[in-house]
């Protein structure tokens, strides 16, 4: 069962992992892997440890748009000796925000989430490592963008899509490894537009994700999101595709593989 998992140090993992393994096994299912994605500063190194010391740990390192003024020369040696490790599967996220979240905060603006987009993306076609995509609201320069640096065969996992099915169709055609992630935001009452969404991507470029701690489905919205929910996800894109639970579990895993090999 493919699943991720973010941004949880070592101190978080045992309690989690029993957490999950309890949820999982009342939902009949089973967690082979995780996917712990470090996309700011704080959480990168104890990320890098997390995967060495746990060998059913995956890792992908990046700075996340939102916090593009962290990518620093120091921020970068970091980052790029992270994605060295043999652990390490991917390069992200990284991408675009352009959602406005009000006065109170203070994220990096578009025209630097742009250049330390290009800068990553480069990285990852460097290292050859699949890539990460965090992108909200910004449909068009995100496209531009992608379409710029990245060659039509590359592996590419558009993480937790929130945006049109419109822009979801104009990936999954320009890039034939592309995979688009979806989290317990499909469970929510008003998910009509991404159930749409969903309802349009092939079940062959489809992923599982949790976005956690975050986007935890129904009926545990609020709590902490783990991989022992992704049942629950699961089971709602059955029933939009109108399949069985265990098509959808055999053609994600499948999915997860073929993009980051595990």
């Amino acid at each position: 069962m493919p699943n991720i998992i973010k941004n949880m140090g070592l101190s978080d993992f045992s309690d989690l992992a029993a957490e999950v393994d309890r949820t999982a096994a009342a939902h009949n299912a089973r967690c082979e892997a995780f996917l712990s994605v470090a996309s700011d500063t704080e959480t990168r190194l104890p990320t890098l440890r997390l995967i060495q010391d746990h060998p059913n740990i995956y890792g992908s390192f990046a700075i996340h748009p939102l916090y593009a003024y962290e990518y620093t020369d120091q921020a970068e040696a970091e980052i790029l000796q992270c994605v060295a490790s043999p652990k390490a599967v991917a390069l992200g996220e990284i991408g675009l925000d352009y959602h406005d979240f009000g006065p109170k905060y203070s994220y990096a603006q578009p025209p630097l989430q742009q250049r330390i987009f290009r800068a990553q993306m480069q990285h990852a076609l460097r290292l050859q490592k699949p890539i990460i995509i965090h992108t909200r609201e910004a449909e068009p320069d995100t496209m531009s963008l992608m379409k710029e640096f990245i060659p039509p065969d590359w592996p590419v996992h558009v993480h937790c899509f929130t945006d049109s099915k419109e822009f979801a169709m104009s990936l999954v055609r320009e890039w034939r490894n592309l995979y688009i992630g979806f989290t317990g935001v499909v469970t929510f009452k008003n998910s009509k537009k991404i159930c749409d969404v969903l309802k349009g991507v092939p079940l062959d470029r489809l992923l599982l994700e949790t976005d956690g701690p975050f986007m935890s489905p129904e009926p545990y919205r609020g709590k902490v999101c783990h991989p022992g929910y992704v049942p629950f996800i699961v089971k709602k894109i059955s029933e939009i595709h109108q399949t069985s639970v265990l098509d959808i579990y055999q053609h994600t895993r499948l999915n997860t593989t073929r993009i980051f090999g595990i």
